[in-house]
């Protein structure tokens, strides 16, 4: 049985996930816990989303707060591979949030998700 952090984090991606659709996105899940946990795909662009669901991080490092050092050297990698947008999707005070990783311009792929 997954551990309670665990099942915590299945069901953000799951909202993640949700959302997405409603938005338009194909999205497809990662069965096994690897980075990213979705692609989301819609209009010719794919995003790479990772999900966290800690409720507690610092906003003035929130990259550093949210991700592991073999994390954010996964995601520079995947920038660098496929130069796709890596997008970390959080959750603040129940609500979903989304951060650009590797300079991506936020304001585009936030206008991807309205």
């Amino acid at each position: 049985m997954p551990s309670k952090n665990k099942r915590k984090g299945s069901r953000f991606e799951y909202r993640v996930r949700d959302y997405l659709v409603k938005k338009g996105f194909f999205v497809v899940r990662r069965t096994v816990s690897q980075f990213p946990d979705l692609i989301a795909m819609k209009a010719g662009q794919t995003l790479l989303i990772e999900c966290k669901s800690r409720q507690r991080f610092n906003p003035e490092k929130p990259i550093l707060t949210l991700l592991s050092e073999e994390e954010r050297n996964r995601a520079s990698d995947l920038i660098e591979q496929t130069n796709y947008p890596v997008i970390l999707a959080y959750n603040d005070k129940h609500k979903i949030k989304f951060l650009s990783f590797g300079g991506f311009n936020i304001f585009k792929v936030e206008a991807l998700l309205r």
